[in-house]
């Protein structure tokens, strides 16, 4: 049975800004592909070389920059087996500190814009 409530993904994805944490990564790569397949061509990668997206005010400035309509967070520390057992706490902390001040800011920011403000 075909259910007609689910919108057509071009048209969904043609007119919304994308921001794409770890975009330029080993899935980021997929899912970058996937959506310019379905049909999104406004997209940007919010990656470490320009956003510390464990610092609040790289992630003011990414949601600035690139005022999406949607955020897809793949971002992530990662290396191997090796280095994670090096570094075990290192890499949850920085794997924990990410998302968490992310969607912190986008609420802020979302509560912001709703009453009239900039974030």
């Amino acid at each position: 049975m075909k259910n007609d409530a689910w919108p057509n993904s071009a048209e969904f994805w043609r007119h919304r800004r994308v921001m794409v944490t770890g975009g330029a990564g080993f899935l980021g790569q997929h899912v970058m592909a996937k959506l310019r397949e379905h049909g999104a061509t406004q997209i940007e990668i919010a990656d470490h070389d320009r956003y510390d997206l464990r610092q609040l005010d790289d992630i003011r400035r990414a949601l600035k920059e690139c005022s999406p309509d949607v955020i897809i967070h793949l971002a992530a520390r990662v290396g191997g087996i090796g280095a994670n057992r090096e570094h075990p706490g290192d890499f949850f902390y920085d794997n924990l500190m990410t998302p968490a001040p992310t969607a912190g800011a986008v609420w802020a920011c979302h509560c912001c814009m709703r009453r009239g403000r900039p974030g």
